[in-house]
């Protein structure tokens, strides 16, 4: 289905997490799943949060506890090795879920899984996109110390990763032919090729490869709070880079203009007690590698929802949508803006328009 078709004509609303029944096959799954772990989990309640072309994300409510249960097909699931490894080297912090056990297993293929504590607690969204503007003590503890955490990823590798999937020269036939239905496949590998190389080449390692722990994915989504105090979740493309990278990344996701970027970015070296001019070129650099990461994913999730998933999703499509209008500004931070700038437009928010 066109994403046109979709949109045309429907009101909808959504919950971001899907409860998940006992007669349902993913609920007999997930707990031979847990039978296989070593940990004595019998579900009372299961929601799926996440799935993705990487690994399933679950939700597990048992005995007054809660857990978070990845499940990957793939057995070398980069994701989740990185997130398992991640949780090992850190198990003494208190910034981050407990780690409880993982592994690979056999049920019909060989899967890998993890989990791990859920905390429960209130989304940005919830609290207010400004509400890290008006906790920013808080919240800079939180990032300020993670920073200090390890991470095995180098930021070289985090880039391949990140950007793998984007490069359509290595992708399937069967997804090539799919993308072509409805758009031009080759001015949509002409955006994702422009963008890609930028990122690259912006990427350099005496200026960004220093040794602090980025979360990699700092988004709104990957932010807990309770009580005026902030958790992350989600750590599998945690890797070691720029002091600056996770604060980038969250202005550039959530859409902040100019202005407060550079608001948040001042108040964090204010923070830290360091020179907010003398670090200002490696924040930019941030900012421009962060802005190619965004558009090239938000384009290659939108193709996959829209040709993988056959608009099954509507909700993925609206959040992109409206994440990739917030966002749009940022384009300018990248010299090939103008060009791949008309291919976005057109795959992303041109169904919405024309519905």
């Amino acid at each position: 289905m066109n994403a046109s078709q979709l949109f045309s004509g429907r009101a909808y609303s959504f919950n971001s997490e899907v409860g998940i029944e006992e007669d349902q096959a993913a609920f007999r799954f997930v707990s031979e799943v847990l039978s296989k772990s070593n940990l004595d989990i019998n579900i009372e309640k299961l929601s799926e949060i996440e799935y993705n072309e990487n690994f399933d994300a679950y939700k597990v409510e048992s005995n007054g506890y809660i857990y978070s249960v990845k499940i990957s097909f793939d057995e070398n699931c980069e994701h989740i090795l990185n997130e398992i490894n991640f949780y090992k080297n850190n198990s003494d912090s208190g910034l981050i879920p407990i780690y409880l056990d993982s592994g690979k297993i056999r049920i019909g293929s060989d899967i890998i899984f993890s989990i791990c504590s859920f905390d429960n607690g209130s989304s940005i969204e919830e609290e207010g996109n400004l509400s890290i503007f008006e906790n920013s003590d808080s919240f800079f503890y939180t990032i300020y110390n993670f920073a200090n955490l390890k991470a095995k990823m180098s930021f070289g590798e985090y880039l391949n990763i990140y950007l793998r999937d984007t490069e359509l020269d290595k992708c399937s036939e069967i997804l090539k032919q799919s993308i072509s239905v409805n758009h031009d496949l080759e001015v949509v590998k002409e955006a994702f090729d422009l963008i890609n190389k930028e990122v690259f080449e912006e990427f350099d390692k005496s200026l960004l490869g220093n040794d602090k722990c980025c979360h990699g994915t700092l988004c709104f989504d990957n932010i807990v709070t309770r009580e005026g105090l902030y958790k992350l979740k989600n750590f599998n493309l945690s890797f070691v880079g720029s002091q600056f990278f996770d604060i980038a990344f969250l202005c550039v996701d959530s859409g902040f203009p100019k202005h407060m970027c550079l608001l948040l970015f001042e108040r964090y070296c204010a923070f830290k007690g360091v020179d907010f001019i003398e670090n200002k070129k490696e924040f930019s650099s941030c900012v421009k590698i962060c802005s190619g990461l965004f558009f090239s994913r938000i384009l290659f999730d939108y193709l996959i929802e829209e040709t993988i998933f056959e608009t099954r999703r509507p909700e993925r499509l609206f959040a992109m949508c409206l994440k990739f209008s917030k966002s749009f500004h940022n384009l300018k931070h990248l010299n090939c803006s103008e060009i791949v700038g008309e291919t976005l437009k057109n795959v992303i928010t041109r169904p919405v328009i024309t519905s």
